[in-house]
């Protein structure tokens, strides 16, 4: 069986702490087994700041709810959008060792 991941990153006006953010991306990318795709699904009354994570911004796809989506909502709409078989989900406040989804995928066998 083949397993690819598409990573389903919550994140909620995140503006006023950018470093939290900037460290989550950082755990993601730096996993030993590479996410097929990264979903960026965004809620609030502001638009994802794509401009700010230019680093990152070929890599992803972002989605911007129009209103206060709940989590539960959040993760739905990016996981409809996904292409993958697997979705591992992240909040914009958490990060992953760097086996994280590496482990994932022997658990999953």
């Amino acid at each position: 069986m083949i397993i690819n991941f598409s990573v389903i990153l919550n994140t909620f006006e995140r503006e006023s702490q950018l470093s939290d953010l900037k460290k989550c991306f950082k755990s993601i990318f730096n996993q030993s087994i590479k996410p097929k795709e990264i979903i960026v699904v965004h809620s609030g009354n502001k638009k994802f700041q794509s401009n700010r994570f230019k680093k990152y911004i070929n890599k992803i796809k972002i989605i911007n709810c129009p209103k206060k989506t709940n989590i539960s909502e959040a993760r739905n709409i990016g996981a409809k959008k996904s292409s993958n078989n697997f979705l591992a989900f992240i909040d914009d406040d958490d990060l992953w060792g760097k086996n994280y989804l590496k482990k994932s995928k022997i658990f999953i066998r």
